[in-house]
């Protein structure tokens, strides 16, 4: 009896989610360090120095817009500062949360895997993958890549657990030199296609 109340329930639940115009979801493909080391457009490290969300003109879709001082970039070419818009914001008592999309606060460090869209945005490639946040180890007295959910999947392949520190983190020169090499490998295998 138990099972075919639980049963009824999960139906319901299913066709009344399924039928909502107001559930939405976003999918993420997984990426790994390799493959957004291939894909990107662009990859700089810098500092996020404003964000402000808008309305996209002539549409009922909120963008946040992101600015970036660029330090350094590894991939494409250089700019001083970057502009990111991504889906998602709020605009007044308007909004827009879309899952698995990348936020950026003010003062915030970091490095980004970054692709044009088809409106011509800078947008951070695999959603949230593409945005590695940089700390200030006092102890080391060395910048790293910490660890984060969602990171492990991100570089296993290619910092496994025993090539990071005990925190999980990655030094940011060797997670630097690990992207070029990966670029450089996916550019030589291209060619010999």
């Amino acid at each position: 009896m138990m099972h075919k109340f639980s049963l009824t329930v999960f139906v319901f639940l299913a066709l009344v989610l399924a039928t909502d115009p107001s559930v939405q979801g976003t999918v993420v493909i997984p990426k790994t360090l390799t493959q957004l080391s291939a894909e990107a457009d662009l990859v700089v490290v810098g500092t996020v120095t404003e964000n402000s969300a808008a309305f996209l003109k002539g549409k009922k879709i909120i963008y946040t817009h992101t600015q970036v001082r660029v330090e350094a970039t590894l991939i494409g070419k250089h700019q001083k500062t970057l502009r990111i818009s991504e889906p998602g914001g709020s605009v007044g008592d308007v909004h827009c949360g879309v899952a698995s999309m990348p936020r950026y606060a003010i003062g915030e460090r970091v490095l980004i895997f970054l692709k044009k869209d088809a409106l011509g945005f800078w947008r951070t490639h695999g959603l949230r993958q593409g945005r590695f946040k940089i700390i200030h180890d006092q102890r080391e007295d060395e910048m790293l890549i910490p660890a984060r959910p969602g990171l492990n999947q991100v570089i296993q392949k290619e910092f496994p657990p025993n090539e990071r520190s005990n925190s999980g983190a990655v030094g940011l020169e060797e997670f630097r030199e690990k992207i070029l090499d990966l670029r450089r490998r996916a550019q030589e295998k291209k060619k010999g296609k």
